[in-house]
């Protein structure tokens, strides 16, 4: 009887070791399984359409991958309840983001993140159309799915497993960082796995952020001189505008048929620094170039010469302001403004709201009515910023049929470019009311774009951070119209836009052109890069 009795212990001790062998089976297959498919999902189909030419590389990087998310789910189920709400949370903000990847093309950076962070809900809701939901939806479905076969799989797990487990992920997190074998494996890792190319970008930002937070030197203590004539200068940043489709430009439409009646110089050699508005317009604002993009985070714009010199100073704007209580790259320049006017504060309400630019001019035409003798004015335009439809009246749809998805790479090629084409006509409309505001007056009157667009050309849509030159992105209308008094006390200056209208110029020259226009002196305005003087 004790036999039998020993003989049943034995077997109920041995069921059970099998039973805890089996379930460990399952776990670790489960931890596995969702590792892959998180692998799959989310970074294997970088490698697919962008393969590195090392295929070492890109197997070791590969399994690195893996192992990093197969690690990272096994941690988070040790919790009973972390796992159904950061796994679910995870699998989101992953495929928020690999939606934009593959539909727009871009990869994540600290730029991207940027451009994120710093938009506001408009701009977010105009990208965010019925396939991007569908997207949404299927992966929060299948992130709960996994959180489910989690629970119904987790068991226990001893100290020494959690122990063996993090000394491999130390091991594996020291190699990367100490780059050994390769160097390369690290930027590999952060530039393709999605995960870690949002963390790595996040904290890039955040770095910056507190750069910004530093306080800037005054660009008008250095010393700052004017004749004291009366003068209007007028600069117009325009938004997302590609010099090829300007008709004054060479472009088969006519998109600028009222500008073409003034006596406007337009540069056919004008690029921007960047191909996003959070670097290049900071590049117009400063001396920054784009090979030195940190001085617009040291230094003031020229906005504070003008005031230093006694002009009357206002910002204008038809974007936001900020969406945070932080400023952004472009909002911190608008406080060196003695007026700044934002017509669009932000409301969550808004969604795909209307914005025309025409809505500036009554802003515009008050300051103007103060009877101020020196006058410099900012007017930050909403341009041709996605959606397009949304920003000029349906009276300027000259150009049809137009674009009705909100997901631009949904959206037929010639809609998209008829759509782009009436945010010109229209924005040549705004320029030529400006110049009617201030025709009789001593004034000038500079449109320049932050960058271009793409509309499509090589399955890229829109704008994006990207370091290799695209002319899409990169070629912008700079846009100088001076008026008659202008003209007649200026006529060296005039003739000089003239001469350099065929010029290679960048957003480089912007700084030193608009001081100089102004007849500002100061040591740092560096005439030779003025349009306003003969070319060399």
């Amino acid at each position: 009887m004790k036999r039998e009795g020993g003989d049943s212990m034995v077997a109920l001790d041995q069921h059970r070791s099998v039973l805890i062998e089996n379930s460990g089976i399952r776990y670790a297959g489960t931890i596995i399984a969702v590792g892959a498919l998180y692998s799959i999902l989310f970074d294997l189909y970088t490698y697919i359409f962008n393969p590195p030419s090392n295929i070492t590389l890109t197997a070791l990087v590969v399994a690195l991958d893996f192992i990093i998310a197969a690690l990272f789910f096994f941690f988070v189920s040790l919790h009973k309840y972390l796992y159904s709400i950061l796994v679910p949370a995870i699998f989101l903000v992953n495929a928020s983001a690999s939606y934009f990847v593959r539909t727009l093309k871009i990869t994540i950076s600290q730029n991207i993140m940027g451009i994120v962070l710093e938009s506001n809900i408009e701009e977010a809701a105009s990208l965010l159309g019925a396939s991007f939901w569908c997207w949404m939806t299927v992966h929060l479905m299948i992130s709960i799915a996994i959180a489910s076969i989690i629970d119904k799989n987790r068991i226990q797990v001893n100290t020494g497993t959690i122990l063996g487990l993090s000394s491999v992920a130390l091991i594996i997190a020291l190699l990367l960082f100490s780059g050994f074998p390769n160097k390369s494996i690290p930027r590999q890792l952060v530039k393709r796995n999605l995960q870690a190319s949002l963390m790595s970008s996040l904290h890039g930002y955040a770095r910056s952020q507190y750069i910004h937070s530093i306080e800037r030197i005054d660009i008008s203590d250095s010393g700052c001189t004017h004749n004291g004539q009366d003068l209007a200068l007028i600069l117009i940043l325009g938004e997302s505008a590609r010099s090829d489709h300007f008709h004054i430009n060479g472009y088969t439409r006519q998109t600028t048929p009222l500008m073409e009646k003034e006596n406007v110089v337009s540069f056919t050699a004008a690029y921007s620094s960047f191909s996003f508005t959070r670097k290049s317009v900071p590049c117009i604002l400063t001396r920054a170039t784009a090979g030195n993009y940190d001085l617009s985070l040291r230094e003031t714009s020229f906005i504070s010469a003008f005031r230093r010199v006694g002009f009357q100073t206002a910002w204008i704007s038809n974007q936001r302001e900020h969406h945070t209580k932080h400023d952004t790259t472009v909002s911190v320049f608008t406080r060196e403004a003695g007026t700044t006017v934002f017509h669009n504060p932000m409301r969550a309400d808004q969604g795909d709201a209307a914005r025309f630019d025409e809505e500036l001019l009554p802003y515009f035409s008050n300051f103007l009515g103060k009877g101020d003798r020196r006058l410099f004015v900012i007017l930050h335009t909403i341009g041709s910023h996605w959606l397009y439809n949304a920003h000029y009246p349906p009276s300027f749809a000259r150009f049809t049929p137009v674009a009705t998805n909100k997901n631009p790479t949904k959206t037929d090629r010639q809609a998209l470019v008829n759509s782009y084409d009436n945010t010109i006509l229209y924005t040549d409309y705004f320029i030529s009311s400006v110049i009617e505001e201030v025709r009789k007056l001593n004034s000038l009157v500079i449109y320049v774009s932050d960058h271009g667009e793409f509309l499509g050309e090589n399955g890229r849509y829109l704008h994006v951070p990207n370091a290799r030159f695209t002319p899409e992105l990169f070629h912008i209308p700079l846009i100088i119209w001076a008026s008659p008094e202008y003209r007649k006390r200026n006529p060296e200056k005039y003739q000089a836009l003239i001469n350099n209208k065929n010029r290679r110029v960048t957003h480089d020259n912007i700084f030193h052109s608009v001081l100089d226009g102004a007849d500002i002196d100061t040591p740092l305005c560096d005439k030779r890069l003025s349009v306003f003087r003969p070319p060399d």
